[in-house]
C-alpha cells in the first residue's frame, strides 16, 4: 500500500534548516555602490558588524550590503557587486582587508565562511557554473563543503566551483588581492555540510514519494492502491488499509511497478 506523504519529510527538512546559522561573509571591494529604489535608508555605524545587524532584517529583499570604514557608512541594497566593478589587480589584500576610499562589499544571510583569495581553487572542485553574482554562486554550491568565484571579465560574470570537501583547501603560496584576479575561496563549518548532506538526502525521498504517489494515481483515485490481478494484465482500484485480505498491500503486487516490492503474503 501507498501510504506516502511528504508532511513528515517537510517537517524534518525546515528543522535542518532551523539547525543551521546564517551570516555574513565577504564578497569584495568596490568603489561603486548604487542602492536603488525601495532599499532601507543608509546610516552610519562604527562596525561592519553593526551594519549587519541593520541589514539583516532585510536580507530577503536586499541581500548584500556595503561598509566603508573611513566613513562608515552602512548600506544596504539589492544589487550585488557585478563582475565589471571588481577592480583590475585587486583593492585589498588577499585576506579581504579593503583599500583606503573602498567600501566592502557583504553577501547576507549565508552559511559560508570567507577563507582567503588566492592563485587557485580546490583541484576536487567537481561543478563548475558561471553566475551573475556572488550570491548565486553560494546557492549553486548550498550542499557543498567548499565555493570558489573568479571575475570572468569575457561575459561579465563570475565563474562559480563547488568542492565537496568542508576542510578549507590549502593555498599553493599564491596569495592574489581580492580583485579580478584570483579565486575568492569559502567553507562550510562541519554542521553545515552536514546539513547539506541531510537536505539532499530529504530531496531525494521527497522525490522518490512523489515519484510514488504519482505512479500510484496514474490508474486509481487518491485514496486507492491499483493492485495487480493474478494471472491478467489488469488491476483492480483497492483500499488496503481497511480491504482484509490485502493484509496492508497488493497481494499480487502493484499494477505497474516493475518489482511488486508491496506483494504480501496471505495466512
Amino acid at each position: 500500500m501507498i501510504r506516502s506523504s511528504s508532511t513528515p519529510l517537510l517537517l524534518v527538512l525546515g528543522l535542518v534548516y532551523a539547525s543551521v546559522a546564517y551570516g555574513y561573509t565577504f564578497v569584495g571591494c568596490t568603489n561603486v555602490v548604487n542602492p536603488t529604489t525601495g532599499d532601507p535608508a543608509a546610516i552610519s555605524v562604527a562596525n561592519a558588524a553593526l551594519c549587519n545587524n541593520y541589514c539583516a532584517p532585510t536580507a530577503d529583499s536586499a541581500p548584500y550590503f556595503y561598509y566603508n570604514v573611513q566613513s562608515q557608512s552602512c548600506v544596504c541594497t539589492s544589487q550585488a557587486p557585478t563582475a565589471a566593478i571588481y577592480p583590475t589587480g585587486g583593492a585589498s589584500d588577499n585576506a579581504g582587508n579593503c583599500n583606503s576610499g573602498y567600501a566592502t562589499a557583504y553577501k547576507l544571510a549565508t552559511t559560508f565562511t570567507f577563507t582567503n583569495c588566492d592563485g587557485s581553487a580546490d583541484p576536487s572542485s567537481s561543478v563548475t557554473y558561471y553566475v551573475n553574482t556572488p550570491g548565486e554562486c553560494f546557492t549553486s554550491c548550498r550542499t557543498y563543503g567548499q565555493a570558489f568565484f573568479s571575475v570572468y571579465r569575457q561575459n561579465n560574470q563570475f565563474t562559480c566551483l563547488c568542492a565537496a570537501s568542508s576542510t578549507p583547501y590549502a593555498s599553493n603560496n599564491d596569495p592574489r588581492n581580492c580583485g579580478s584576479a584570483g579565486w575568492f575561496r569559502y567553507y562550510h563549518s562541519a554542521e553545515s555540510s552536514a546539513s547539506g548532506l541531510a537536505r539532499r538526502q530529504l530531496r531525494e525521498k521527497l522525490d522518490m514519494a512523489k515519484k510514488e504517489r504519482q505512479r500510484s494515481e496514474r490508474f486509481c483515485p487518491r485514496g486507492l492502491t491499483a493492485c495487480a490481478v493474478e494471472g491478467w494484465d489488469s488491476y483492480e482500484c483497492i483500499d488496503t488499509s481497511s480491504e482484509l485480505e490485502s493484509c496492508g498491500g497488493c497481494v499480487f503486487g502493484e499494477y505497474g511497478s516493475s518489482y511488486n516490492s508491496t506483494s504480501v503474503g496471505t495466512e
